[in-house]
């Protein structure tokens, strides 16, 4: 079998019409109903492509994509959220969520897929992290070398001290100066 695709929709018909479409076209395909699910599914199934529905009880496919682009084991995966007109894709959330395309479903019809698009997309996103999964990783960076002190650590450092004369612009009365030597000497006894 080809690479695994992770399909996350609360809908049994959605699920079986997507999985028909893609196993038709050499794919692997898990299906659960929910984000939890699909969460919880994550490392057992190592999905190289997920599909998430952005209405799901539970954690919808705005949060599934968030928690797959926030996990550093994961974060490569793909995440294409699917819509319908019955549940409108936001698009500022589906941008803060990292989400890497979207597929619209048609609600109420046979066939809610185009299939060439949904066959495209995934394709796409397939070719997208097998890519990614053969690129040389980066290496992170060494960390810098320990800084070295050559100066004494343990001698406390000579603080320079002016010598500080008395204050007279405090004294309001003024100072009295006395010569040495004219000071008054008690008489011996």
């Amino acid at each position: 079998m080809g690479p695994t695709v992770l399909i996350a929709d609360d809908s049994p018909t959605i699920q079986s019409k997507a999985k028909g479409i893609l196993t038709g076209e050499g794919w692997e395909v898990v299906t659960v109903s929910n984000g939890v699910a699909a969460i919880k599914k994550l490392s057992a199934v190592k999905p190289l492509v997920i599909l998430a529905d952005v209405s799901m009880p539970g954690k919808d496919g705005y949060e599934v994509c968030e928690f797959v682009k926030n996990s550093p084991d994961l974060r490569h995966v793909p995440v294409v959220l699917v819509f319908s007109d019955m549940e409108p894709y936001d698009a500022e959330r589906g941008a803060r969520a990292r989400a890497d395309g979207t597929i619209r479903k048609k609600s109420g019809v046979r066939d809610p897929f185009d299939h060439e698009e949904l066959i495209s997309t995934v394709a796409k996103c397939v070719a997208r992290a097998e890519a990614a999964a053969a690129a040389p990783q980066a290496v992170p960076a060494p960390p810098p070398e320990p800084a070295i002190v050559i100066e004494p650590v343990d001698l406390e450092p000579e603080i320079a001290t002016k010598e500080v004369g008395p204050e007279f612009a405090a004294l309001s009365e003024g100072v009295a100066f006395v010569e040495p030597g004219l000071e008054e000497v008690p008489a011996p006894a």
